[in-house]
């Protein structure tokens, strides 16, 4: 893998895997397709969380996934090598055969935010199932205009970190009907 990043493994990290494990095989089964991360607390880290779930997702439901990621300054990887293609101003490279990676080159413009949800109709029919974290759309207001876009949204909060206040913030934001709980990391 050119990235350089270590997916999750039974036997190396069971727990964790076995929780990543659990959320593709749930995905998969109710065939929701563009889930939308949305970090309980600004200091979840969504972005690796996404990446993990996007490899064992592609190998449970064997489809092609696209993370989705907003965050110029924290390019997730910076050395993964373009494909040429650009989305909506987003630059595509290939993680794995099955794993897109979607990030811009600068600051999101106002027509890539603007249009989130044509991005995303276009993210899915490219693609079995995206991934958006929505961190960094927090910030320019457009989280929920993500989620409406999604079929799903599923909320990531910190163990025994994440303060109850916060999480319940977060999860009367999302619609009811695309609410897929949340998922404790770490």
């Amino acid at each position: 893998m050119q990235s350089g990043i270590v997916p999750l493994s039974s036997a190396d990290t069971p727990e964790a895997y076995a929780a990543v494990m659990r959320a593709s095989r749930q995905l998969r089964t109710l065939g929701r397709r563009v889930i939308a991360l949305c970090p309980a607390d600004e200091r979840v880290v969504v972005a690796p969380f996404a990446v993990q779930l996007a490899l064992v997702l592609s190998e449970v439901a064997e489809s092609t996934v696209t993370v989705a990621h907003f965050d110029a300054s924290a390019r997730l990887f910076p050395d993964l090598t373009s494909e040429g293609q650009e989305v909506a101003g987003l630059r595509s490279a290939q993680l794995t055969e099955t794993v897109t990676i979607l990030e811009p080159d600068a600051e999101p413009g106002p027509r890539v935010l603007a249009d989130i949800e044509s991005f995303l109709l276009q993210a899915r029919r490219q693609s079995g199932y995206v991934l958006v974290d929505t961190s960094d759309l927090r910030r320019t207001g457009n989280h929920v205009r993500a989620y409406f876009a999604s079929d799903a949204v599923l909320v990531l909060a910190r163990a025994h970190r994440t303060r109850e206040r916060e999480l319940l913030n977060r999860y009367r934001e999302v619609p009811t009907e695309l609410n897929l709980g949340v998922l404790l990391l770490g």
